[in-house]
């Protein structure tokens, strides 16, 4: 009987022992990050900034004194800092400070003006193909609402640059999805016109579709044409304040909505492509060879595992894929969940045998190419860098239809 009394007690003990380990460990995980905001000419304290982690819904405002606190912080992370009147603050944090940071922000000197729009009738209409080239003008841009378009400064300039043929016709087709011909004898591409959007203040975006108030510090914007074909690219960072209160009824559907934006993403494609689990969650990579002696194209499956390794915990390299272009094919039912291609159902002894499987005309095609020897993929499915380009369905889904990066992890 004491025997099994002094058996019990080490059992409590152990249960003990694991308990405490445990919330140790969710303690330790619960990584804040603290400091303070100050004008860099004088040191006097910034009210009223926006402290965020870039595309997350981790920010708050500095506080009377300048402090501001941020909890869950996973790092590596972009920490951003914005204020009307001042410079955007960015700061690359690859781990917790040991001390709390101060942050300097430099007033503005050079204000935005905007120049005369030609070629566009109206401001409302270069809000308009603004709104559709950043939101998307599909299902999500069309929900998504641009709340402060005031803020938005236009420039439309003719010009010719010199650029590498290679890269335009990548940044042609994968960005947009816009087929380019490529001219190997010429260098020079002669652009007709560059559309320019920048923002005097944080562009402010209700996304009711999915529950959240975006705001968005945008750096630059275009849109080259030439004539034949068209290039949009932006850069800017993004914070996102979930809906202050929603019935639980609203909020079973913000999720359902949530999940059926991330499907079929980008990010969603560059997790599992992190996690080694695209065939599980419906994509099947492939590119087409020519045969050297019939000149007949092929397909050829692709194992882009064979080209990344683990730069850490939260981020892969793929290398040696430079100009290389491949396509994604995404297979999901139509209840916009993907299907488990590791399935017996799907034979994968050769190209001819999968394509005759059933349900592998149930997919949509999008493309994916590398414009670098190293490219980086973050766990949670960013990409930090422009080295890694989408084209087809993939790339219609734009603003209007982007997820936090904090999603994955419940926050």
């Amino acid at each position: 009987m004491l025997r099994r009394l002094s058996d019990l007690k080490l059992c409590a003990l152990k249960i003990t022992f694991v308990l405490l380990f445990s919330v140790n460990a969710f303690v330790n995980g619960q990584n804040t990050l603290s400091g303070v905001v100050l004008d860099k000419e004088n040191h006097n304290l910034v009210t009223d900034a926006t402290v965020y982690i870039n595309g997350t819904t981790i920010g708050t405002s500095s506080a009377m004194d300048g402090s501001f606190t941020l909890n869950n912080v996973s790092f590596p992370c972009q920490l951003m800092v914005s204020r009307v009147g001042y410079d955007l603050k960015m700061m690359n944090l690859d781990n917790l400070p040991t001390e709390k940071l101060t942050i300097l922000l430099k007033l503005k000197t050079i204000q935005l003006s905007e120049v005369k729009v030609t070629g566009l009738n109206t401001r409302s209409q270069a809000v308009d193909n603004f709104r559709k080239l950043f939101l998307g003008s599909d299902s999500w841009g069309q929900k998504a609402k641009l709340m402060n378009d005031s803020v938005l400064v236009f420039n439309r300039y003719c010009d010719t640059v010199m650029i590498n043929t290679d890269t335009v016709s990548a940044m042609i087709q994968f960005i947009d999805g816009i087929k380019y011909k490529k001219n190997d004898s010429i260098n020079k591409l002669k652009i007709s016109s560059v559309f320019s959007v920048k923002a005097k203040a944080p562009l402010i975006i209700d996304l009711p579709a999915l529950g959240y108030k975006l705001y968005v510090d945008l750096v630059s914007f275009y849109v080259i044409d030439n004539k034949a074909n068209a290039i949009s690219k932006y850069l800017g960072y993004f914070y996102y304040k979930p809906y202050d209160y929603v019935s639980e009824r609203q909020e079973r559907r913000f999720r359902k909505s949530r999940l059926d934006a991330y499907y079929n993403s980008r990010e969603h494609f560059c997790s599992m492509l992190f996690r080694r689990e695209l065939r599980q969650n419906g994509y099947l990579v492939e590119h087409y060879v020519t045969d050297d002696s019939t000149k007949q194209k092929y397909r050829q499956f692709v194992n882009l595992y064979d080209f990344i390794s683990y730069a850490d915990d939260n981020q892969i390299q793929i290398t040696g894929q430079k100009g290389k272009t491949y396509f994604i094919y995404d297979f999901f039912n139509y209840d916009n969940k993907p299907i488990d291609l590791t399935n017996k159902r799907f034979n994968f002894s050769s190209e001819a045998e999968f394509w005759q499987s059933n349900y592998a005309n149930m997919h949509q095609k999008s493309s994916i190419s590398f414009t670098s020897d190293t490219c980086t993929i973050r766990w949670d499915g960013t990409i930090p860098d422009l080295n890694v380009m989408f084209g087809g369905k993939m790339s219609n889904k734009k603003v209007g239809a982007m997820i936090p990066a904090d999603y994955l992890t419940g926050n």
